[in-house]
């Protein structure tokens, strides 16, 4: 009996071990900009400070919401970053193909910027609770005078909910990349209104 047993434990462990894995996929947040699509021209230097990550939402893995109640983590889908550094690396990577501002950074050196972006992420996920599914991305946005930090040119807060085109976790990272897109283009056009008072 002793023969046949440690076998079988042997075929067992090691389907364990090397059995297929469902493949993981990963997702990003890419800020498009069409082509010819002119934009507004500010002449200043800014800095793309950190994104401040609530911590329930400071993971790779994707989140989504089956209930107001209950939030779940997809087990195969992941953000290829942790999604604070997601969200900076697609502004700064946004602002430096638009043109908008004259120069983009997001490490300080010897140069100062002029303006500063600061921002917290507090909501970054998928609502399945009801139908059709939603994309949310909920934030603050603030731009301040990099020499005076305390002057605050513009503060933009903001929790939107945008639908799935299909009930797929893959509509996501498109849908979250459009709602950032339009709100960064609300806080554009309050910050050149407020450069020209």
């Amino acid at each position: 009996m002793k023969k046949i047993v440690i076998p079988v434990l042997l075929v067992m462990i090691m389907s364990g071990c090397f059995g297929s894995q469902a493949a993981r996929r990963y997702y990003q947040v890419q800020m498009l900009i069409p082509p010819n699509v002119n934009t507004q021209s500010i002449n200043r230097v800014i800095y793309i400070d950190t994104v401040y990550t609530e911590n329930l939402y400071d993971d790779f893995r994707v989140i989504y919401r089956v209930s107001p109640y209950q939030l779940n983590y997809y087990p195969y889908d992941f953000w290829v970053k942790r999604p604070g550094v997601m969200l900076q690396n697609s502004l700064v990577e946004f602002f430096r193909q638009s043109g908008i501002f004259t120069r983009v950074i997001d490490k300080l050196s010897d140069s100062e910027p002029d303006l500063i972006l600061k921002s917290r992420l507090y909501v970054i996920e998928e609502d399945e609770s009801g139908d059709p599914w939603f994309g949310r991305l909920s934030m603050d946005i603030e731009i301040c005078d990099f020499k005076v930090p305390e002057t605050v040119l513009v503060f933009h807060r903001f929790d939107r909910k945008m639908p799935f085109p299909s009930r797929n976790v893959n509509q996501l990272p498109g849908v979250v990349s459009e709602i950032l897109r339009g709100e960064m283009d609300i806080v554009i056009g309050k910050l050149a209104v407020q450069l020209k008072q």
